[in-house]
C-alpha cells in the first residue's frame, strides 16, 4: 500500500495557510490539517498524523488557529501537500516510504 493513498479512505480536516487568501497565478498555496476521522462520525476525531501520512519535507510546524479550534482542541499542523493557484497538477509524488505491517493494520482499522 503506498502512502499517498490514504487520504481517499479518510475525512480530513484542511485549512489554507490564510484564512482571507489574495492569490496570483502560480503562487504557492500550502495546506494545513488538523484531524483525521471517519466520515461517517464527524465527532471521532483523531490527530493528522496519527496515521502513517507522508511527513512535511521541511519538517514539522504548527499553524495558526483560531477560536473554534482552540475550544476544539484541534491543532493546524503542515502537511506535504503544496499547489500552484490556477495551474493543474498531475501525479505529483509526496513521497515514498515503506509501511510496516503496524501501518497496514492502522490504516485499515481506521478506514473501517
Amino acid at each position: 500500500m503506498r502512502a499517498a493513498g490514504l487520504a481517499a479512505a479518510l475525512l480530513a480536516a484542511v485549512a489554507v495557510a490564510d484564512s482571507d487568501p489574495k492569490y496570483a497565478k502560480g503562487d504557492v498555496v500550502r495546506v494545513y490539517a488538523t484531524h483525521v476521522g471517519p466520515a461517517a462520525n464527524p465527532s471521532e476525531t483523531y490527530p493528522f498524523y496519527v496515521l502513517p501520512y507522508c511527513p512535511p519535507k521541511d519538517g514539522f510546524e504548527a499553524g495558526s488557529q483560531d477560536l473554534g479550534e482552540s475550544f476544539s482542541g484541534d491543532q493546524r499542523v503542515n502537511t506535504p501537500y503544496e499547489f500552484r493557484f490556477l495551474q493543474d497538477q498531475d501525479n505529483v509524488d509526496l513521497c515514498e516510504r515503506e509501511l510496516t505491517e503496524n501501518d497496514i493494520v492502522r490504516v485499515r482499522q481506521a478506514a473501517r
